[in-house]
């Protein structure tokens, strides 16, 4: 459980455009991705994510910002998120 209290933070640059495909296969690519803080940048945008873009990008694809239980349920179940 140690993956849980990480301070890791990943690093994620994604275009608005593609965002889905981008988010699946980052979270496909590395199921531990869910445990860690995102720190988001929009590919040809400026902005130093303090936390309002991670909520835009999650927002953008229709979904709440993920709790830490929906993120460990989703790795237990191999849910991308």
């Amino acid at each position: 459980m140690t993956a849980l209290l990480s301070d890791d933070v990943h690093e994620v640059s994604v275009h608005r455009d593609n965002l889905t495909e981008e988010m699946l296969q980052l979270y496909s690519a590395d199921a531990t991705v869910a445990f860690r803080q995102l720190k988001v940048s929009f590919i040809g945008e400026t902005g130093d994510d303090l936390g309002d873009l991670t909520k835009d990008l999650f927002n953008s694809l229709g979904i709440p910002l993920p709790t830490p239980v929906v993120m460990f349920l989703s790795y237990l179940l191999h849910i991308s998120i």
